[in-house]
């Protein structure tokens, strides 16, 4: 019945079924299985089809079978999972032979299947250390064990089942098994990607305790876990252990400790270590400068950024595209764009390509700039030098198109996009509702909100802020409540912002009796509330109500944010009431509002314009000249 069973004690009859099965490949497993059956027509043979191969099948019978074919390991795996798809239950015996073949060919990625599909098995009646430990029966520790531990350990990590994968390490641990190196350090990396640092630096200390002996990647990796944890003192320990074994730190272990002392607002900090380090001839690469630049730059110290770069340049580090990039980001967040193209210019006379990040900065500094003509004409040129432009170089685009009024050319715009297999997401979305709302044309906006709820894009809190805008700005009140009641309904929580704006551009839109009214029915009344009002009054200019809630305000000791305030003295200054300006520049001290350069310029200009020469009191006149 079984001709392959009976072939075990038929040692000719097995080699002439083992070169069967190597000649054909794709069908060797089918023959080989179907030998476990006398075939018939009879329908109730069929029916007991699986019931049949395990009890006719026993897991003693198909350990002689494996072990058989230790030599052809890929016909063994083959004949493994085609009895499993047959419905045999394997056991551990029968893993276990098994994975022994698999480790001593060293066939990594199929014994990783092979554990992949035991995790998501639910059929699977042992433990997963039982199975580990019946490869272990000596007392030595065999290379099948080691094997079988790491690919394990990496089957669960592929899967993110980082909980199971610290059991088992501690379970072990506590036996004496202890995973090699390089799977040690796959595991910390792939728990400090997911963003569990604290895990990451568990696991490491208990790794050391059972007698792990960390490389210099082990220490880079846990050294980037304290970073990015602030846990600066101990990362510093981590270095010193490294230099009592004789280790030079390498390149990822310094970037990492640089990146830390950067992100912490101590750029300057940072540098100079980088220059500690580098006179000790430390392993610093392009990235550990990039980070310096960019820590810089955070910090709007350009300069500093600027002399950073020239410094790699001078000790022979060539920077690389990323260099560049968070370079050219700071000058165009200065909007310094002239310096910004000029560093593009030079990155690609060194024949380094640009990308869609870099694009994209230098298109948001256009847009800031409000230059949104110059941002369709850079991205027509970028674009017919076949550079990939991703979502957020084409929302830029449509930015400065929906400005522009073309909201047409903005639409066919998002239509190439999705062409080119990019789809629209929410911010896509948003950009059109709000470029629509600019124009007018209210309808179209409601049905580009209706299409993105169509297609499955979630609105998020941006979204529904540009629409209560635009309907208020529209003189809308009651699709505004329409809309507030909407996201009541759905539990959608309300942004804070959201008021303010009803309050602003209903202002805007000539309804400041229904503003007024919008904002006596909020609960809860806050400071930006308030100062919505006053901003909303000023727009509208009703500057008698905004100075009268102002002085209400002040009575009651409601501070009013700077911005505010300056609009309302410029609205008080062009109206002619300039008694009036000076009483609300009188508040600013006393109000513990940082009197800054701009805000004298701005009233003493509006002073000006209608030749109000006044004296201040003595505190005004020892303002930044």
């Amino acid at each position: 019945m079984n001709c392959l069973l009976l072939a075990v004690n038929n040692p000719t009859k097995l080699n002439k079924l083992k070169l069967k099965l190597v000649k054909f490949a794709s069908t060797a497993i089918a023959q080989l299985n179907s030998c476990f059956f006398s075939h018939s027509d009879d329908e109730q043979t069929t029916t007991s089809f699986n019931t049949t191969l395990n009890v006719q099948c026993k897991p003693s019978k198909v350990v002689q079978v494996l072990e058989s074919l230790r030599r052809e390991p890929n016909i063994a795996f083959s004949f493994f999972r085609e009895l499993e798809e047959r419905g045999f239950q394997h056991n551990i015996s029968t893993y276990a032979a098994l994975i022994r073949i698999l480790c001593s060919w060293r066939l990594r990625r199929k014994l990783e299947t092979l554990f992949l599909n035991l995790i998501g098995s639910k059929k699977m009646d042992f433990d997963v250390l039982d199975l580990l430990e019946s490869l272990n029966q000596g007392c030595v520790l065999d290379a099948s064990f080691i094997r079988a531990y790491d690919a394990l350990i990496k089957a669960y990590v592929s899967v993110n089942l980082f909980d199971s994968v610290v059991d088992l390490l501690f379970r072990l641990g506590r036996k004496g098994f202890v995973p090699h190196i390089f799977t040690c350090n796959y595991l910390l990396n792939r728990l400090i990607e997911h963003g569990k640092m604290n895990m990451a630096l568990v696991v490491y200390k208990q790794l050391k305790r059972f007698g792990c002996q960390p490389n210099d990647y082990t220490y880079a990796t846990v050294i980037k876990a304290l970073c990015k944890i602030g846990n600066m003192e101990e990362a510093i320990d981590i270095f010193e252990e490294m230099s009592g074994y004789g280790m030079v730190p390498n390149a990822f272990a310094c970037a990492a400790y640089i990146e830390a002392l950067c992100t912490h607002d101590c750029s300057t900090s940072g540098y100079q270590l980088l220059q500690a380090w580098r006179a000790e001839r430390f392993p610093i690469d392009a990235y550990a400068y990039s980070v310096v630049i960019r820590g810089f730059c955070d910090e709007m110290k350009i300069d500093e950024a600027e002399s950073v770069f020239l410094d790699m340049e001078n000790y022979g580090v060539v920077p690389d595209a990323q260099t560049y990039s968070v370079l050219i980001d700071g000058y165009c967040k200065k909007l310094n764009l002239q310096k910004a193209l000029s560093l593009h210019s030079l990155m690609l006379s060194k024949g380094i390509k640009s990308n869609c990040v870099i694009v994209s900065f230098i298109l948001q500094c256009f847009l800031r700039m409000q230059m949104y003509s110059e941002v369709v004409n850079q991205f027509k040129v970028f674009q017919e030098k076949g550079l990939f432009l991703d979502k957020v170089v084409y929302n830029i685009v449509v930015h400065a198109l929906c400005e522009l009024g073309k909201l047409e050319e903005a639409i066919e715009l998002l239509e190439e996009m999705t062409s080119r297999q990019i789809q629209m997401d929410v911010i896509h979305y948003t950009t059109m509702i709000k470029g629509l709302f600019a124009q007018g044309k209210i309808h179209e906006a409601m049905m580009m909100f209706e299409n993105l709820k169509k297609n499955g894009v979630e609105p998020d809190s941006i979204t529904y802020n540009v629409l209560a805008a635009g309907l208020s700005r529209n003189g809308l009140v009651s699709k505004v409540q329409e809309l507030l009641n909407y996201m009541e309904e759905h539990g959608l929580r309300e942004d804070p912002k959201m008021p303010n704006l009803v309050i602003e551009n209903l202002c805007i839109g000539g309804k400041v009796k229904e503003a007024t009214e919008f904002f006596n029915s909020l609960e809860v009344k806050t400071v930006d509330n308030y100062a919505a009002m006053i901003n909303g009054y000023c727009a509208a200019n009703s500057t008698k109500a905004a100075y009268k809630l102002f002085v209400n305000l002040s009575k009651e000791g409601v501070f009013i944010k700077r911005s505010s305030l300056v609009r309302l003295v410029s609205r008080l200054c062009m109206e002619n009431s300039s008694f009036r300006a000076i009483e609300v520049m009188k508040q600013l001290p006393v109000m513990n509002l940082e009197a800054k350069e701009f805000v004298y310029n701005k009233v003493i200009a509006s002073l000006c314009q209608f030749c109000l020469m006044v004296d201040l009191k003595p505190e005004y006149k020892s303002a930044p000249q």
